[in-house]
């Protein structure tokens, strides 16, 4: 089974835009640490003072340190790849079903 394109550039833009939609999460521990990504963060920025809890103005405003994992990226990827292609490929058995029905 060959994986769809579209399906694949569908589940990056979904990964990428969910991680400015969904808020991070606040580790204050030394340095303020803010992490970003569903459902496994991958973005990880530093800062010395606490902030908001949004990417975009944490990434923007000025930070002491910033880490990308592109791994956990690429689980995100393949995990909403996956639950993308289910939820496409879903309808079509129903309809095929009911057209089977009806005749």
């Amino acid at each position: 089974m060959k994986p769809d394109q579209n399906d694949i550039v569908l589940s990056l833009l979904v990964c990428f835009f969910l991680s400015f939609l969904i808020p991070g999460i606040i580790f204050t521990d030394g340095l303020v640490r803010y992490e970003f990504g569903f459902p496994f963060w991958y973005i990880t920025v530093y800062q010395t003072e606490a902030g908001s809890v949004w990417l975009g103005n944490n990434f923007f405003a000025g930070n002491a340190g910033l880490s990308i994992n592109p791994l956990f990226f690429l689980f995100n990827v393949m995990i909403m790849y996956f639950v993308i292609h289910r939820i496409r490929k879903r309808p079509n058995k129903r309809r095929k079903t009911e057209k089977e029905v009806v005749k």
